[in-house]
């Protein structure tokens, strides 16, 4: 009887062992596959990130869904030059360090995009952008809001 109760034991501790092996093999995946994909993908993180990384991902991702879906005039093809109009300290010091989404700038362009940004008490950032002709008439404006969470750039 000894002998079938230590080899039970025996089996019972290699299950535990297999058991373990297995458990830490997924978390050790697991941890890779964060560290491979970027925690920056994560949405729950992302208010542990900076206004600015959190302003630059919104507007990026915004005026991409804005241009692909055609809700853009179709003057802003024909980008001459682009005006930033920045409020505060902080949001040109955003432009300087993240810069702003891809405008389709062209020497034989014939508007002027300006882009005013100023920041909400609310901790967010408004985007207006006006699309001038070459006679100086407002063709296009449309504003956005951006929420950030919990942070502004004052602080």
């Amino acid at each position: 009887m000894e002998t079938n109760e230590k080899i039970s034991k025996s089996k019972l501790s290699k299950e535990k062992a297999g058991t373990s092996f297995w458990l830490k093999s997924v978390l050790l995946f697991s941890a890779f596959m964060m560290m491979f994909v970027g925690l920056d993908r994560l949405e729950i993180f992302e208010n542990f990130k900076s206004p600015g990384w959190q302003l630059e991902r919104h507007w990026k991702r915004d005026f991409l869904k804005l241009k692909n879906s055609g809700a853009l005039s179709p003057g802003f093809k024909r980008i001459k030059k682009v005006e930033y109009i920045a409020t505060t300290k902080g949001l040109k010091e955003f432009l300087i360090r993240y810069g702003a989404p891809p405008f389709d700038v062209k020497a034989e362009g014939q508007n002027i995009l300006e882009i005013f940004m100023d920041e909400l008490d609310t901790c967010g950032v408004v985007i207006q952008y006006d699309l001038i002709d070459s006679k100086g008439n407002t063709i296009f404006e449309l504003g956005r809001t951006y929420n950030l969470s919990g942070k502004s750039f004052s602080n």
